[in-house]
């Protein structure tokens, strides 16, 4: 049988992050976050560490999570269709952005980094094919705005 994780709705190659309180632990993105523990050896357990659901629409799943530097109980996520969250409690729970973020590029993605300056801002990184390719949050996650300060301009050939 499969286990929970193996049911979950995921990317090819699903991101993992490591846990920042703590380096026996990494995360994994699927349709939910689960947390997996070091044991004994090269043994390895999971757990579903939180009980949001990122699968809004069929077959979403998380693509990106970041935690702040500054506050590792800050996390910020997004899902392959582009919905952001953040989290206040090291991503048990959840709460939506009002802003979409850019569109993943196909191979890779989106990515998130979280501000080594500021506990209030996360960049959001996509294609930029339809559109600005990185937006900035300063406010912990709650809203984007397209940003561009000492981005390359890239012009269509």
């Amino acid at each position: 049988p499969l286990t929970p994780v193996q049911q979950e709705n995921g990317d090819w190659m699903p991101p993992v992050v490591a846990d920042s309180l703590d380096a026996r632990h990494f995360f994994l993105c699927a349709s939910h976050l689960y947390r997996y523990t070091k044991g004994g050896g090269n043994n390895w357990t999971s757990a579903q560490w939180s009980s949001f659901d990122f699968g809004v629409a069929a077959g979403e799943y998380l693509s990106a999570l970041s935690f702040s530097p500054l506050d590792p109980q800050r996390a910020y996520a997004v899902t392959d269709r582009g919905r952001l969250y953040h989290s206040s409690d090291h991503g048990l729970t959840w709460t939506a952005s009002s802003s979409t973020a850019p569109g993943g590029q196909y191979f890779y993605g989106t990515a998130l980094l979280a501000s080594t300056v500021s506990v209030d801002t996360v960049y959001v990184g996509g294609s930029g094919y339809s559109g600005p390719a990185v937006y900035r949050s300063t406010d912990g996650g709650v809203t984007f705005q397209a940003w561009s300060t000492g981005l390359p301009v890239v012009s269509p050939r």
